[in-house]
């Protein structure tokens, strides 16, 4: 028979299991898509060592090491759990949902060593494990660091509560490479450690944290260890920075109390100034801090459990203070994570001072886990998949580009696997539209990246070209090449419009206007590709060279663009085209072939089987 406290670890972790669950069945959303989908990174076994090697972003893209992440054992569980199902989406958000367990259980160890009874342990627990501020870091695959971490930093908590000094610095440390927030635990642990005057102990902690400077040291290629990369890109000055970060330390504990709305993004505001901040949200987030950093130094030396639960509270906003990271969207629901458990034992911890009192103590647990549970049901079915996700994103974010344009790109990639249809023109018009409304945030009033004016710019006149108005695509393109004159993907539309008028024209036998058209087409093709490989680039600087009738140089390109994406009939139908003009008629009907058996359900199977039965017949005539 399970030992009670075997059982009071169990409960919350089968809780936080059943409560979440359903996220089992959810697919991709946002940044999953570039990280877990697409990351051929992860596919490797090579993921699980090199990943020391490199900051955490730069596994997806050269550009991302700004970010200054390094979280190697996150990568190394992302691609464990890739092999595990092969980059199934149910795969990470049971990794997911283990690590929500597991962080439950280790919270309400925390509190069986800091209470004296187990009640306000279990409460902590169950109160972790049903919190609604936790719906984004859990129902999101992408929220992984946030999880692992706060299991390691938890791990080292309870292993320093127990005086196992060496396995506290091991899993504090640990922590560090699953997201930097940790830090604020690993000082605090410091800090206890400090004003008991243990040396030995502060001494591996010291060693603890110079081996981590030195792994990010080696991975950012600096002794600055990735800590000096700046993420925030706006003119606010110093003392409304500061404000900022207080005020967003009132908001975080507000979230906590009661998380509701939910809400995946919430603009920063440039056009306020430190007043507006310190006379607000800034003023009430300082005070509030510097009362609880007075109850911490002045009663927290006797009392273990307020030392610990304000301290991990507190101690995890630190990274709050970092105005040099606050980032576009400087309030993000998944940051409470690792607070929360400085708040769930807080909560313990003040119940547990009423005396005999029991009826209130139920009364006010029901409410909370009522609250709390109704938050964390109706909040994780909004990230289910990418439609519901960025629908609702619109509804509740309305004054921030991302969801504009990420419900436009939906729209859009919907489209282009239609063919020539009323339905594909919609989709395309409901994209343009949505495309339109991003492009109306003032960036003088929320911060606006240069990224986002610029997907917004060329979502423009890719949802123009989709709607074939392919002059007033060509003109966007056109415009969007001065201020992105690097951009792949401007030099990629602007030639893909004017590769599609030039096709027009020569349908409407203006043969010289159209070689003029697949000329310039070409050029923007090859400087496309100098910028960036890509396969659209490619498969369309092979086709302008077959407009050109320069099959023997085209059919490389093409041949490289169908290797990558054999299910695209077009890609397929332009490669059987180029083999049949060079009189390869077997090696055009195996392109045919290879599509079909890539895509049974293909949109020109139809046509694909005639002209391939057309081959055949070719092929046995004497």
């Amino acid at each position: 028979m399970p030992s009670p406290r075997r059982l009071y670890l169990l409960a919350p972790a089968f809780f936080a299991a059943a409560l979440f669950f359903p996220i089992i069945w959810g697919q991709f959303v946002y940044d999953d898509l570039v990280l877990l989908e697409r990351n051929s990174f992860l596919q490797s076994w090579s993921a699980l060592w090199q990943s020391f090697d490199m900051p955490f972003w730069r596994m997806v893209s050269e550009d991302r090491i700004f970010a200054g992440f390094y979280r190697p054992l996150v990568t190394v569980c992302f691609s464990i759990f890739w092999h595990l199902a092969e980059g199934a989406p149910w795969a990470f958000h049971l990794l997911s949902l283990l690590l929500h367990a597991a962080v439950s259980a280790a919270v309400t160890a925390v509190g069986l060593r800091l209470f004296k009874t187990p009640a306000p342990a279990l409460l902590a627990g169950m109160l972790f494990a049903a919190h609604g501020a936790h719906v984004e870091p859990v129902a999101w695959a992408s929220g992984v660091p946030d999880l692992l971490s706060t299991l390691l930093a938890m791990l080292g908590v309870l292993a320093l509560l127990k005086e196992q000094v060496r396995r506290a610095v091991l899993f504090l440390s640990l922590a560090l490479l699953a997201k930097e927030a940790a830090l604020g635990v690993f000082l605090l642990a410091g800090f206890a450690w400090f004003r008991k005057s243990c040396r030995r102990e502060l001494l591996w902690l010291l060693l603890g944290a110079i081996a981590v400077w030195a792994l990010r040291a080696h991975a950012f290629e600096s002794w600055a260890a990735g800590f000096d990369i700046v993420n925030t890109r706006h003119a606010l000055d110093g003392a409304t920075k500061t404000g900022l970060s207080f005020s967003l330390i009132a908001r975080y504990l507000g979230f906590m109390v009661w998380p509701w709305p939910h809400a995946p993004f919430r603009p920063l505001f440039v056009n306020m100034n430190a007043s507006d901040y310190w006379l607000g949200l800034g003023g009430l987030g300082f005070l509030i801090s510097m009362l609880a950093l007075g109850a911490f130094l002045r009663k927290g030396k006797k009392d273990a459990p307020l030392f610990w639960s304000l301290g991990i509270l507190f101690a995890s906003l630190l990274p709050v203070l970092n105005t040099h990271a606050l980032g576009q969207f400087p309030f993000e629901e998944r940051f409470t994570y690792l607070p929360s458990v400085g708040f769930v034992l807080l909560v313990g911890y003040g119940l547990s001072r009423i005396p005999h009192r029991p009826k209130l103590i139920g009364a006010l647990l029901a409410l909370l886990l009522t609250g709390h549970t109704y938050s964390t049901v109706r909040g994780t079915a909004h990230w289910q998949d990418e439609p519901t996700f960025w629908t609702w994103a619109r509804q509740v974010s309305p004054g921030t580009m991302t969801p504009h344009l990420q419900y436009a790109r939906l729209k859009l990639e919907r489209a282009q696997q239609l063919p020539i249809s009323q339905e594909r023109f919609q989709l395309a018009e409901e994209a343009f539209a949505s495309f339109e409304t991003s492009m109306e945030i003032d960036p003088d009033i929320v911060l606006v990246t240069a990224i986002d004016r610029e997907q917004a710019n060329i979502g423009l006149g890719n949802a123009l070209f989709v709607l074939e108005e392919f002059k007033a695509s060509e003109q966007v393109f056109r415009l969007c090449l001065k201020p992105y004159p690097l951009s792949y993907l401007v030099h990629q539309g602007l030639a893909n419009s004017l590769a599609a008028r030039g096709e027009q024209l020569g349908r409407e036998r203006k043969h010289t206007e159209a070689t003029a058209l697949w000329a310039e087409a070409l050029a923007a093709f090859e400087q496309s590709n100098l910028l960036h490989e890509s396969t659209a680039s490619a498969f369309g600087q092979g086709a302008c060279l077959a407009f050109l009738g320069r099959y023997s140089e085209a059919r490389p390109w093409l041949e490289k663009s169908f290797a990558d994406a054999p299910d695209n009939p077009e890609y397929a139908r332009a490669l059987a085209e180029v083999h049949y003009a060079q009189g390869r008629h077997l090696f055009a009907r195996r392109a045919l072939e290879d599509h079909l058996k890539a895509r049974p359900d293909s949109p020109l199977r139809e046509a694909f089987l005639e002209t391939i039965q057309g081959l055949q017949q070719e092929a046995r005539k004497p």
